[in-house]
C-alpha cells in the first residue's frame, strides 16, 4: 500500500507533466497546490489517489483550469496595457497640440513686432 507522501507526491507529478508553463510559474503554483492538498491530507485519513481526484479534480483538469485561470490574467493585462496604451497617446496628443498652439501664438507675436532699419555707423 502506498503512503500518503507517496500518493501526493505522484499526483503533483502528474500535474506537473502536463503543465507546459515557465518552470517558476509552475513551481509557484505546485507549492501553492502542495500546501493545500497538505492541508486536506491532515484531515483525510485514507489518502488515496482517487480522494485527490474527487477533491482537486483529475491532474488533466487541474492543468486545464491552470491554463484558463493563466489566459484570463493575460487578457486583463493586455485590457490594461491597452488603456495604458491610449492614455499614453491621449497625453501625447494633447502636449503636442499645447505645443502647436505655442508656436503658433509665437510666430504671431514675432510678426507683429515692427522691423526698422538701422544704420550700424
Amino acid at each position: 500500500m502506498k503512503t500518503e507522501h507517496t500518493v501526493i507526491r505522484q499526483y503533483l507529478d502528474e500535474v506537473k507533466d502536463r503543465m507546459d508553463c515557465p518552470r517558476s510559474v509552475r513551481t509557484d503554483f505546485l507549492k501553492e497546490l502542495k500546501r493545500d492538498i497538505s492541508r486536506f491530507a491532515a484531515q483525510q485519513p485514507n489518502m488515496t489517489r482517487e480522494v485527490l481526484c474527487d477533491r482537486f479534480g483529475t491532474p488533466q483538469e487541474i492543468a486545464e483550469s491552470f491554463y484558463d485561470r493563466q489566459e484570463a490574467g493575460l487578457r486583463l493585462q493586455r485590457l490594461r496595457n491597452s488603456a495604458h496604451r491610449w492614455r499614453l497617446i491621449g497625453i501625447l496628443a494633447f502636449a503636442a497640440i499645447l505645443l502647436i498652439c505655442a508656436l503658433v501664438l509665437l510666430i504671431a507675436h514675432i510678426s507683429a513686432i515692427p522691423v526698422t532699419a538701422t544704420n550700424p555707423y
